[in-house]
């Protein structure tokens, strides 16, 4: 048995804009989107029986396992006759907004890539990816990038973000069909120039934007009620990643760390950690 593996990181969203309704169903979208040091751990092992076998370490109803397709469309195409059992020992909460399924997807991309030197090129990956979600393009690089397009337009970004943030994760999935089909106004995209500018002057607070936050507000009220709590003890903006629920804080000072043990203890069922941006 041959064993190897490999990081999956999750994603925030630092911005994420509308632009509009497509013939197709989809949304166009312009987004910043940035990697955290919150990962799922991807290993991928091959036997000689032939079998695809997709093992996660936490018990949980998974409808659409795109791993497994992955593995079976690589297969399939490559006619590799191995037996493939990944073991995905998840980190990022399920159905959050941080891609953490495409981010085990990616990870898998590269590791069948590798382990049986298929020798595809980032276009091929991408390609490959978007076939089974359109967060997989962006998830198969760690560089923070704007996203446009539904997920396919990937423009990686010179400077850096050294920040921490908080991330809050309330603990219920959010129906990412269901919030965009909610979505009844459109904005404007940014210059490139500008989004530039705002992250090397490190004015990233600039972009802070997500416009799906309003629409999961009023269907998940409790969740306004953690923003609110969020905005009084960080005394910064609060912004959401994804379609949610997962909320996120920039933290360029220490926040008080009294107010934030006091915050856990109230939601001690919830996810609320540290990360930083890398």
């Amino acid at each position: 048995m041959k064993k190897i593996e490999k990081k999956a990181y999750a994603k925030v969203n630092l911005m994420l804009r509308v632009i509009g309704k497509r013939l197709d169903g989809y949304h166009d979208l312009q987004m910043v989107n940035a990697k955290i040091d919150l990962y799922d751990t991807v290993t991928l092992c091959t036997n000689d029986t032939s079998q695809v076998r997709v093992v996660f370490d936490k018990e949980f109803a998974i409808q659409n396992n795109i791993v497994e397709k992955i593995i079976y469309d690589l297969k399939n195409r490559y006619r590799i006759n191995d037996g493939i059992t990944v073991y995905i020992n998840k980190r990022i909460p399920i159905a959050s907004g941080m891609a953490g399924g495409s981010a085990d997807a990616a990870a898998v991309i590269h590791l069948m890539d590798n382990r049986y030197n298929l020798n595809l090129s980032f276009k091929e990956k991408q390609v490959l990816g978007l076939k089974y979600g359109a967060d997989i393009p962006y998830m198969l690089i760690d560089d923070l990038a704007i996203v446009e397009g539904i997920g396919e337009v990937i423009t990686s970004v010179p400077d850096k973000l050294s920040k921490e943030v908080l991330i809050v994760n309330p603990n219920f999935p959010v129906s990412t069909k269901e919030i965009f089909q909610n979505v009844s106004s459109f904005s404007s995209s940014l210059g490139h120039a500008y989004i530039y500018d705002a992250i090397k002057a490190g004015k990233v607070e600039l972009l802070l934007q997500n416009d799906l936050m309003n629409v999961v507000e009023k269907s998940y009220p409790d969740l306004r009620k953690i923003v609110n709590e969020l905005k009084i003890i960080t005394d910064k903006p609060v912004f959401m990643t994804g379609s949610g629920p997962t909320l996120v804080v920039l933290l360029n000072n220490e926040i008080e760390e009294t107010k934030l043990n006091e915050f856990k203890n109230k939601y001690s069922d919830i996810y609320i950690q540290k990360h930083k941006i890398i």
